[in-house]
């Protein structure tokens, strides 16, 4: 008896040594995509590949000939969204295409709006938002949808009455989409006022979170950067955790206390339209190009290596963030184009990512995998309603000559 049980150890111990190294989803992006970790560099060169056939097939194309495309990365295919004007089959018979069909997949749109008619109606709606101003209210293209998203949380619609109303007064046809999300819950369990200074100069690793003495104002660290005209260093987030003459500390993810004093926030949103703040290092830290993933046994810290030489408008492919709050989280890009309005003044946002935020994950890094430890920067979350982010895009944060 006790050599058969000694046998059925001996096997167990031998399947918990094969198969969860094999099916483990540890990373992110594992579950993002519903494979084994160690599947992650395959597909990362596989949305790599439809990349660039999604590319070949929109040089062929123009705006008013198709409703937009979406790369599906685990199904091994591009998703070119067509209308009554695609000719399908001449697109497939280009020279250029003929290699890459067997990537290719042509669905009829919803609504039989070409690209050429979304963005029509998405500055139409827009120009309606301005003069209305609604209240934490975001406007999006989905090509999936066919149709203008309008994003928004639940409560909202009686301040907003008068925009949705003219909304559906003038937009029918198809009617624009609505989203709603659940408010943020800003109830930090973990929320104490002591702070931890600490003597040995401490590392900055972008997605650690960002606040005031108070604490509250939680936001994340974004990246390292660097002033054109001094060559100071600075800490890239989110000018919405722009509070007057407040001095901002690092605050680790799950830490008890907050530490050591970094500086002061000395640019806000407002300026363009464009979400960032620059916080100023003056306390004893050391910023890092370092993406903090603490919740991976293989991976904990993500290197990063400048930003992406690609055009980020291919819908489809995955987009990820750190953050103080939610940690690291991946999600699937879904719109290049947006505009937000919050309680003060509307800014543009860049991407629309379907990812899992919270508003203290604000600031953090915004990024795409090119490796399962290495990734590309593409900007910083700019806020969210429920799970959908909202991110800046990194050259409109550079090309400010900051």
């Amino acid at each position: 008896m006790r050599n058969i049980y000694f046998l059925i150890i001996l096997l167990f111990i031998f399947i918990l040594q094969k198969y969860p190294i094999i099916n483990a989803q540890h990373e992110a992006l594992a579950r993002l995509w519903n494979v084994p970790d160690n599947e992650i560099d395959d597909l990362i060169d596989r949305e790599l590949d439809l990349m660039d056939a999604d590319l070949i097939v929109k040089q062929n194309l123009v705006d008013e000939e198709y409703s937009g495309s979406y790369i599906r990365t685990t199904d091994n295919n591009v998703v070119f969204y067509t209308t009554t004007e695609t000719e399908v089959n001449e697109i497939r018979n280009l020279s250029d295409v003929i290699p890459i069909n067997h990537l290719l997949t042509f669905e009829r749109s919803v609504n039989n709006l070409s690209l050429f008619d979304l963005k029509t109606r998405y500055k139409n709606l827009t120009r309606l938002a301005l003069q209305y101003n609604p209240e934490l209210v975001a406007i999006f293209i989905d090509v999936t949808f066919n149709n203008i998203v309008i994003a928004s949380y639940h409560g909202f619609d009686e301040p907003n009455r008068e925009f949705i109303d003219e909304v559906n007064r003038q937009f029918v046809n198809p009617a624009p989409v609505f989203e709603y999300g659940n408010l943020p819950n800003t109830n930090e369990q973990h929320k104490l006022n002591a702070i931890n200074r600490r003597i040995i100069q401490t590392l900055i690793e972008n997605g650690d979170g960002l606040c005031n003495l108070n604490q509250d104002v939680t936001c994340s660290i974004g990246f390292w950067a660097r002033r054109n005209e001094t060559n100071e260093n600075v800490i890239v987030t989110s000018g919405r955790c722009y509070r007057f003459e407040q001095e901002y500390f690092l605050k680790p993810w799950g830490s008890l206390n907050i530490y050591n004093y970094i500086g002061r926030m000395s640019r806000i949103s407002s300026h363009h339209k464009t979400d960032v703040g620059i916080v100023s290092i003056e306390g004893n830290v050391r910023p890092t190009r370092i993406i903090r993933n603490t919740d991976s046994p293989m991976y904990p810290r993500i290197n990063t290596y400048g930003k992406t030489t690609r055009e980020n408008d291919y819908l489809g492919i995955h987009s990820c963030k750190s953050g103080y709050f939610t940690h690291l989280t991946c999600g699937y890009l879904r719109s290049n184009e947006a505009i937000y309005f919050d309680a003060i003044d509307p800014y543009k946002i860049s991407y629309v990512i379907n990812i899992e935020n919270h508003i203290y994950d604000i600031g953090g890094p915004v990024f795409t995998f090119f490796e399962s430890d290495k990734a590309h920067l593409t900007g910083i979350l700019t806020g969210g309603i429920g799970n959908i982010g909202f991110a800046t895009d990194i050259d409109s944060i550079l090309m400010r000559g900051d």
